[in-house]
Order: C-alpha cells, then sequence, then structure tokens
C-alpha cells in the first residue's frame, strides 16, 4: 500500500482541500458548513496531540449574523431566473423583500423600479465607487424608487462579487447590482421592448443562533500566554459557493501547522493558545466573545498573532504583509533577525479588519501576518 504522506506541506494541502469542499458549504457562520468545520480543526488538534482549552475545543458565543438572503430567493427578468450572487447582487445597505416591475433604463417613475445604467454614474472617476452607488441610491429612494437595479453596461471589470462589500447606513428599499453578462444576456436584448418585467424575492431570514471557537492549548503553567488564531468562516453559498482558500482556509491549514511546530518543539516558556475563530466576516463576533469569556486573563496575553490570508505567496515578489509592528518594541528587531529573504510590508498600526483588532483595543501587542488581499 502507499505510504501515507505526513509531510508539513501534504497536511496543509490536505487541510485547505477540505474546508474548501462543498461539503462544507463555504463555511459561513451558523450554517451545517460551520458544524462540520468546527468538528474537522478540532479532530485536527486531537491529532496532533494538542488538548483542549480549559477542558472544551468548542466555545459557543451568540451570534448575530443580521438578515441573510433566503432559501426561497430568486430574480427574474421576464420569465428568465437570474443566479443571485453571480449574475446579480442584492447590496447589503437596501432592504424590502420583494421587487416587482415594468420598467425601461433611465425611465424613472415614482412607485416603480428604476433600472439605472451605470454609464452615467461614471464609477471610475470616485476612489470609493460602491460609496458612488450607496449615494445615488439614496437619491433615488429619496425620489419614491421603489427598488433599484444598477446595470452594469460599461465592461466585466466593472462587476460586483459578494466579496468586500461595503456596508453603508440602510436604505428602505431593495438594491441590487447587474453584472455585465447578465446585462448583456437579459436587459440589452430586450431595449426596444415597451417595458422590461423585473420580479425578485429576496425571503430575508434574521439569524441569530449559537456559533462556535475552536480552542486548543499547551499549557505549560507558564505565568504568560500567547494566542495565535486564524479564522475559520467564509461567506457561504449565496447563489454561488464561495469555498474561501485563500480567506482564510489558508489560515487554518498554517494555524495547525503552527501548533504543531511548537508542540514538535517543545516550546516551554510561554503558554500557547490556538483559536479558530467564527463570526470574523460578522464584525470579528468571534474574537470579541473570546475576549468577553475571557476577561479575566487579558493580562496574561503577552502577544496575538493572526493568520488571514497566506494563501496567495509570490514566490518571485516574495512579499509578506504585517499589521501591528508598532504594537510592542519587540516586534521590528525581531522581524529583522528572522526575516530570510522576504519583502516585509510594514504596517506599524493594529488597527484593521481582523480579529487581531478585538486584542489590539484590549492594548495586547498583535501581529497580523498575510502573504496579500485579492
Amino acid at each position: 500500500p502507499k505510504k501515507e504522506d505526513n509531510t508539513p506541506f501534504a497536511k496543509i494541502n490536505n487541510d485547505v482541500r477540505t474546508l474548501c469542499s462543498a461539503e462544507y458549504g463555504g463555511r459561513l457562520a451558523g450554517t451545517p458548513g460551520e458544524d462540520l468545520s468546527a468538528t474537522y480543526i478540532q479532530n485536527r488538534f486531537k491529532s496532533i496531540g494538542i488538548l483542549p482549552y480549559k477542558n472544551k475545543y468548542e466555545w459557543e458565543f451568540d451570534f448575530k449574523g443580521g438578515a441573510r438572503i433566503g432559501n426561497n430567493a430568486y430574480f427574474n427578468i421576464f420569465d428568465n431566473k437570474l443566479t443571485i450572487g453571480t449574475d446579480v447582487i442584492f447590496l447589503p445597505y437596501g432592504k424590502g423583500n420583494d421587487i416587482k416591475g415594468f420598467a425601461l433604463p433611465n425611465v424613472n417613475e415614482p412607485d416603480n423600479v428604476w433600472l439605472i445604467p451605470i454609464s452615467k454614474l461614471n464609477l471610475l472617476s470616485s476612489n470609493s465607487p460602491q460609496k458612488l452607488l450607496y449615494e445615488f441610491a439614496s437619491n433615488c429612494a429619496s425620489k419614491k424608487a421603489n427598488a433599484i437595479v444598477f446595470l452594469n453596461d460599461v465592461n466585466i471589470s466593472q462587476d460586483l462579487t459578494m466579496m468586500n462589500l461595503n456596508t453603508f447606513e440602510s436604505l428602505n428599499i431593495p438594491i441590487v447590482f447587474m453584472n455585465y453578462k447578465a446585462y448583456q444576456s437579459y436587459i440589452k436584448p430586450n431595449l426596444k421592448k415597451d417595458w422590461i418585467e423585473v420580479e425578485a424575492k429576496m425571503g430575508y431570514e434574521n439569524v441569530n443562533i449559537l456559533s462556535k471557537n475552536v480552542i486548543a492549548s499547551i499549557d505549560n503553567k507558564a505565568p504568560f500566554n500567547i494566542v495565535i488564531a486564524a479564522h475559520y468562516d467564509h461567506l457561504g453559498n449565496q447563489g454561488v459557493l464561495y469555498q474561501g482558500a485563500d480567506n482564510n482556509a489558508s489560515g487554518v491549514a498554517a494555524l495547525l501547522s503552527v501548533a504543531e511546530m511548537v508542540k514538535n518543539y517543545g516550546l516551554k516558556r510561554f503558554n500557547y493558545i490556538f483559536i479558530a475563530f467564527s463570526g470574523t466576516e460578522f464584525d470579528l463576533q468571534g474574537s470579541k466573545a473570546f475576549i468577553q469569556q475571557n476577561d479575566y486573563l487579558l493580562n496574561n496575553i503577552s502577544c496575538m498573532i493572526n493568520l488571514d490570508k497566506v494563501g496567495r505567496y509570490d514566490a518571485i515578489k516574495k512579499n509578506i504583509f504585517i499589521n501591528g509592528v508598532g504594537t510592542s518594541p519587540i516586534w521590528m528587531p525581531t522581524l529583522a533577525k528572522i526575516n530570510k529573504g522576504f519583502n516585509l510590508n510594514i504596517d506599524s498600526t493594529g488597527v484593521g479588519y481582523g480579529d487581531y483588532n478585538s486584542f489590539y483595543y484590549k492594548n495586547i501587542p498583535v501581529l497580523n501576518i498575510s502573504t496579500g488581499y485579492n
């Protein structure tokens, strides 16, 4: 029989592939995919031989997921059913469950759907195209549009995805963005008709349930703790499956690999707490829950190291992006000492969108390590 490959590379590869598999459903917090992921990570800690933190691996917290598009959601142009998440994106600041109307681009009647070609907005003139969309939508809502569908009639480079959508103050009508291919297929051929029929249902559901962090630890009876962490949740299936290889199965695989190295090297100077956070994609809820559940421990945390999006390393450019270097006087000389030819992109601040932020605001030195953002 073929000998099992137990090299670090093979384990990392297997961790990423498993967490990104269809069965795990994109690991959205509060879904069965999160449960499967938590169980997998727990079993990996067990296989490495690292014990649960304070006698349990899974640490639950109240997860407030807000409103999510329901499983019965649809978006139709005439009788054509478009794919939510690829053809059309429901923007997070829109509200309302239904869209129904007979409309044409730039024919903006009160109490009807407004179809807005983005060519008239000149999005590339702004440093924040999504903010420009929001401001235009807000103005349309004030003029009694009952729904807005932005049409990408420019090119594919101006498409939106579910990744990295900006959030603004809520508007009281549904706001949708139709991507370029869908515009070409379903709107452009119908421009000479008297109207275009638009019908959609979002079926928003409020999500307030239990979520869980997975935590293991090596207790050396030392006075101080080092926290090493990565979030395992992602965006789930929102009409398209967001597998989240870089964000952040890569970080979880790195976390497990680092945990195994700490165990094998027998490092004793500190206690080590290894955390796979959930709820990061929803206002860092997992790391905030850990802080709340362990408030008494905070003075004994020496530092927090966060691994986030470490799957896009370019062996030619050799870029490593590091946030939080200014949060401790020891970081810069330590990085200079251990750097083996990497191009370090240094940001001194501990402020940013990542779980390290939760620790920084508790005056704990932090480092956030990434190979770059998509």
